[in-house]
C-alpha cells in the first residue's frame, strides 16, 4: 500500500465519527449573501490594492477597524520589501506602441530598460534579439516551467530582452508575482496582452526589430500586516488568515477571503471560548512576504493552534464565455475547476461534508498543498484549511466585484464558519 492510500486509510478510521457529527452551516446575519457582497464592493473600490500603495493602506485601516470594534486588539505590523514605481512601458515595432508590464524585477539602471533588436521566437533567439514567447489560457499562476526555461536560455544565449504575450478572457497582459529575493534581471522582460500581441504576429514573421522600454523607480517601502487577537479561555487558539494585497481592484480574487474574513471576525468573537487570531497580510503579490513574516514573528504556537483557517484566492467567481458576456452580466456558471479546498487529514471528512454540493475540487495535503496553504504546513500547523484559486479575470484588471454575487459568497461563508465551529 503506497504512503498516501494508508493516511487515506487512516484519516478514514481517525475523522469517521468527526465527519459524521460535523455541523451544519452556520445560521447567523453575518453571513447573509448581500451583507457579504456590500464588504467585496467596498473593498474593490478601495483598489487598486498593491502593496504600499492608497488601496493597500485604505484596505489596512479598514480592516482595522472591524477589527477593533469586534473587540479585538489590533497590531499593524510593517512588511518591508522592495518596490517597483512602474512608469509606462511599451513595446514599439515601426509606427506602432503595445502598453506592457514588467515581468519579475526590471534592470536597476536605466539605460539597461532601453533595448531593441529582432522579434525572434524565444526557441530561436541568440544575441541582440527579443525572445517571443505566447501562453495560452488560462493562465493562473507563475510563469509556467516550460516558459521559464525558454525565457532563461534565451536570455543566456545573449537575448537583448523578451516579451511574453499572455492569451486572456480580456485581451489585457496577466499580472504575474514577483519572487520576494530574486534579484533584478540584466535585460528587460515584459508582458503583453493577447489582443496587442496578434499585431505582432506579422513583426515575428518578418524578424523586424521592436523596442521595449521601461520607465519606473525602484524605492524602498512595503505593506502590513494587520492582527487581531482576542484572548479568551487561553487554552487553545483558532487563527484565521486572508491576504489583502493584489495587483489591481481584485473583486473575486481577494473581496470573497476579505469579506468572509470580516464576517468570521464578528461572528466568532461572540462564539465559543478559544483564543482568537485573525491576521490580513500584505504583501501577498511579492513572494508571499506578509504571511511568511507573520508565521516568522506574531503566528502562535503550533502545539496551542486547534485549527488554522486561510482564506485564500477566488474563493466566489463566476466563470465567462468572453468579455461580452461579462459585459453583459451574464456568467456561463462559476469558476468550478479552478478553486480548490486544501486541509489536513484530520479535516477530511468535516471538509467532505460541510461542503459537499458547492463544487470545489479538493486537494488533500497528504497529497499535495500549494499557495500559502504550503507555507502554513511547512511551518508545522497540524490542523489548517484553506481555498486556493483562479478564476478567469484572475490578475487582470477587470476583475471587479461583479465577478463574484452574494449567492456565491453566502454558502461558502456558512460553511467555513460550520468548520471553524468544531474548534472554537
Amino acid at each position: 500500500m503506497t504512503g498516501w492510500r494508508r493516511a487515506l486509510v487512516a484519516a478514514i478510521v481517525v475523522t469517521a465519527f468527526a465527519g459524521a457529527c460535523g455541523s451544519p452551516a452556520v445560521d447567523d446575519p453575518e453571513f447573509n449573501g448581500e451583507r457579504l457582497f456590500a464588504d467585496v464592493q467596498r473593498y474593490a473600490e478601495l483598489g487598486p490594492h498593491v502593496s504600499g500603495g492608497a488601496g493597500d493602506k485604505a484596505t489596512r485601516d479598514w480592516i482595522a477597524s472591524e477589527l477593533a470594534a469586534a473587540g479585538y486588539k489590533v497590531e499593524i505590523n510593517d512588511v518591508p520589501h522592495r518596490i517597483w514605481r512602474p512608469g509606462p512601458t511599451t513595446i514599439t515595432a515601426g509606427e506602432g506602441t503595445i502598453e506592457a508590464m514588467v515581468l519579475g524585477w526590471p534592470p536597476e539602471t536605466p539605460s539597461a530598460r532601453l533595448v531593441a533588436g529582432p522579434l525572434r521566437a524565444a526557441a530561436d533567439a541568440d544575441e541582440g534579439d527579443i525572445a517571443l514567447i505566447r501562453l495560452v489560457r488560462p493562465i493562473t499562476g507563475p510563469l509556467p516551467a516550460d516558459a521559464q526555461t525558454q525565457l532563461d536560455d534565451a536570455l543566456a544565449r545573449g537575448a537583448a530582452g523578451a516579451v511574453v504575450i499572455t492569451e486572456t478572457i480580456s485581451g489585457a497582459p496577466y499580472a504575474f508575482n514577483l519572487r520576494r529575493d530574486e534579484e533584478p534581471r540584466r535585460a528587460p522582460v515584459v508582458v503583453a496582452g493577447s489582443l496587442p500581441g496578434e499585431s505582432l504576429d506579422g513583426v515575428l514573421a518578418e524578424g523586424r526589430e521592436v523596442q521595449i522600454s521601461i520607465d519606473g523607480v525602484y524605492t524602498r517601502g512595503g505593506s502590513w500586516n494587520v492582527v487581531g487577537r482576542l484572548d479568551r479561555a487561553g487554552t487553545r487558539t483558532v487563527t484565521v488568515s486572508t491576504p489583502r494585497t493584489g495587483w489591481g481592484t481584485s473583486g473575486a480574487e481577494r473581496g470573497p477571503g476579505v469579506a468572509i474574513f470580516l464576517a468570521l471576525a464578528h461572528w466568532a468573537a461572540r462564539t465559543g471560548d478559544a483564543d482568537l487570531v485573525f491576521v490580513a497580510t500584505g504583501a501577498h503579490e511579492i513572494g508571499h512576504s506578509g504571511i511568511d513574516q507573520f508565521l516568522a514573528a506574531g503566528a502562535p504556537p503550533t502545539a496551542q493552534t486547534a485549527l488554522w483557517l486561510h482564506l485564500g484566492s477566488s474563493i466566489a467567481a463566476w466563470s465567462w464565455a468572453d468579455e461580452a458576456s461579462k459585459s453583459a452580466a451574464k456568467p456561463s456558471g462559476e469558476n468550478t475547476g479552478t478553486r480548490w479546498l486544501v486541509y489536513s487529514t484530520d479535516l477530511t471528512f468535516a471538509v467532505w461534508r460541510l461542503f459537499a454540493g458547492l463544487d470545489h475540487q479538493h486537494s488533500p495535503a497528504w497529497i499535495s498543498a500549494f499557495g500559502e496553504a504550503a507555507d502554513i504546513r511547512s511551518a508545522g500547523y497540524r490542523t489548517f484549511f484553506a481555498f486556493s484559486g483562479a478564476h478567469d479575470y484572475f490578475h487582470l484588471p477587470g476583475d471587479d466585484a461583479a465577478s463574484t454575487a452574494p449567492e456565491l459568497l453566502e454558502p461558502r461563508a456558512r460553511a467555513a464558519a460550520a468548520l471553524m465551529s468544531r474548534s472554537l
